[in-house]
């Protein structure tokens, strides 16, 4: 009887020890499981935002360039419009000397 007692002990012992066991390589595999598969989330969101942000620093830059384009058309226009006033002034200037 005392040998059943102490077997059924160790018996009890050893189903509880496998059976943390087993629990604990599932939580450490679960664990690292999910720790992927978070990372690889947030990787995913930070490569979308890194899209997002460099298609908006694109479409400034592009915006900029075309202002500035318009800027050079407006000062080449102006700049023809100053030498043709300046070519008037110098042909009145003219014609009043040559009188």
């Amino acid at each position: 009887m005392r040998y059943t007692i102490i077997s059924n002990k160790r018996l009890l012992f050893t189903v509880l020890l496998a059976l943390i066991l087993f629990v604990t390589a599932t939580g450490i595999f679960f664990l690292w499981r999910t720790q992927s598969v978070i990372s690889q989330s947030v990787f995913n969101h930070l490569e979308g935002m890194r899209d997002i942000k460099k298609s908006a620093v694109q479409d400034y830059f592009k915006e900029r360039q075309k202002n500035m384009q318009i800027m050079v058309d407006i000062i080449s226009e102006l700049k023809a419009e100053a030498l043709s006033n300046l070519v008037i002034v110098c042909r009145k200037w003219i014609d009043t000397i040559s009188y």
